[in-house]
């Protein structure tokens, strides 16, 4: 039997960022295509040059400031509230938080059917380590 259809409604709190946690991931939605999250970041919470081998991103600025770099750490671009970038899927990039105010990011994601997934980092040391990332699930 098909599952039936429901749409969603979607509420998050703000999490308290800390030196020990710069970095929250709230997970808002997902399915077997695309999915949303929120992303706060404050110093010390940046991402290193990575790639999403299947997934296709965009990123939109909610609040604070971000700088997104590429290949050679050359600056792609810096946005405020309401700005942002897409990064299509085997693109490298990173990015950090550009302000003094903590970073909230939405980031939607889709992700090309048939094509083998996953992440890769070009820092050796990142391979299979994390930085410490709280990921909640958002309520409705």
């Amino acid at each position: 039997m098909a599952e039936e259809l429901q749409a969603k409604i979607i509420r998050y709190n703000r999490p308290e960022l800390t030196p020990e946690k710069p970095k929250a991931i709230i997970s808002l939605c997902k399915s077997d295509v695309m999915w949303a999250m929120v992303q706060f970041v404050t110093k010390g919470g940046e991402n290193y040059l990575h790639t999403h081998k299947a997934e296709d991103g965009f990123y939109l600025v909610l609040t604070g400031r971000v700088r997104f770099k590429g290949e050679g750490d050359i600056v792609l671009g810096e946005f405020g509230a309401l700005e942002g970038i897409f990064m299509p899927r085997g693109f490298k990039y990173s990015l950090e938080s550009a302000g003094e105010e903590p970073l909230e990011l939405l980031r939607v994601g889709a992700t090309a059917l048939g094509e083998e997934g996953g992440m890769v980092h070009f820092r050796p040391d990142l391979e299979n380590t994390r930085k410490k990332v709280v990921l909640e699930e958002a309520g409705g």
